[in-house]
C-alpha cells in the first residue's frame, strides 16, 4: 500500500521531469568551431569597408512603426507562429508571420 501511496505523490514530479526532457533538443554541432583551423586573419581592408559603409548606417531614420494595438489575436497568431518555428513547422511559421506583417504593415 505504501508503494502506491509512493508512487501517486512522485507521479506529478516524474511527469514534469520528463515533460521538461523532451522539450528542449541538443545545438546542433558547428563543424567549424569542432576543426582546429585558426581563426580568420582581419585585413586593413576590412576595417576601410566597415569604417566607409557606418556613417550611411547611422545617419539613417528609423523607420516608423505602425500604432497598433496589441489584441488578444494578434497575440495568439504571433505565438502560434513563433512555436511552429521553434517546431520545425517553417511553413506554417511563415505563413502566419507574413499574414501577421501584411495586416499589421510592419
Amino acid at each position: 500500500m505504501t508503494k502506491i501511496k509512493l508512487l501517486r505523490d512522485l507521479s506529478p514530479m516524474l511527469a514534469i521531469l520528463l515533460g521538461t526532457a523532451c522539450a528542449t533538443l541538443p545545438a546542433p554541432s558547428d563543424p567549424a568551431k569542432d576543426s582546429k583551423a585558426p581563426p580568420p586573419v582581419q585585413t586593413g581592408a576590412d576595417e576601410a569597408v566597415e569604417t566607409a559603409t557606418a556613417p550611411a548606417r547611422a545617419e539613417r531614420p528609423a523607420p516608423p512603426r505602425p500604432n497598433i494595438k496589441l489584441s488578444e489575436d494578434l497575440l495568439f497568431r504571433l505565438l502560434l507562429a513563433e512555436l511552429a518555428g521553434q517546431r520545425g513547422r517553417a511553413d506554417v511559421a511563415v505563413r502566419h508571420y507574413l499574414a501577421l506583417a501584411r495586416e499589421t504593415r510592419d
